[in-house]
């Protein structure tokens, strides 16, 4: 397993442990989404980080990645 962050793009704004689920439905397909088991809140809502399957890795950021060239402006989370 891995561990990600997700985390907002502007310090401002505040990404709770529904905000990003809401997030993550919204922008990846499902089997990606489904395989997330534990989410945990980083400290004063600043993101959350969430375990992966290792071969998934290279799937989430490409996804990420894509959706980023694509939706640059709509986009108020990162992900590491």
């Amino acid at each position: 397993m891995l561990t990600m962050i997700m985390s907002p793009r502007d310090p401002d704004i505040k990404l709770n442990i529904n905000a990003c689920r809401e997030l993550l439905d919204l922008w990846f397909s499902g089997r990606l989404v489904e395989n997330i088991k534990i989410m945990k809140a980083i400290k004063n809502n600043g993101g959350i980080i969430f375990d992966i399957y290792e071969d998934q890795k290279s799937r989430y950021l490409d996804n990420f990645e894509h959706i980023k060239e694509r939706e640059e402006g709509r986009l108020e989370f990162v992900i590491e």
